[in-house]
């Protein structure tokens, strides 16, 4: 039984991983410019990282973009506790973008509406080449 829960959990964080750099190779096929894995420390004192943060440029803020393989609750609650508790420590004009996976299901209304009403821009993966004027300018 160990060994079958050792496997699931490999699995699941082979898929993230695979995802991520899904979101990686997507970035770089665009020469979106970023920097990978980057970590930053909030008013609380806890260290949150990101994966991806892209500069301001002279058209665009500061972007930091967080992939979700899985966009459940609980990983959306903790992007936005990430980002509510950084936020501040940033630029004043930084924007937060989520890209959620969703090539299994979609994710549901309450995780997008959740991430908006915190001014995290959700990106679903099956339409990321919408989102490239954002990520790219």
């Amino acid at each position: 039984m160990l060994t079958v829960g050792d496997m699931f959990m490999t699995a699941t964080h082979s898929v993230s991983r695979l995802f991520l750099e899904d979101v990686s190779r997507f970035l770089d096929d665009h020469d979106v410019r970023y920097t990978p894995s980057v970590e930053f420390t909030g008013r609380s004192g806890f260290v949150h990282k990101y994966d991806f943060v892209i500069p301001r440029s002279k058209n665009m803020p500061e972007r930091i973009l967080r992939a979700i393989n899985n966009p459940t609750r609980d990983a959306v609650t903790s992007l936005i506790f990430s980002w509510t508790d950084t936020r501040d420590t940033r630029p004043r004009n930084s924007r937060a973008y989520a890209f959620l996976n969703d090539t299994e299901r979609s994710p549901s209304s309450d995780v997008v509406s959740a991430l908006e009403q915190y001014e995290i821009v959700p990106l679903t993966w099956s339409e990321r080449e919408r989102s490239l004027d954002a990520l790219s300018a």
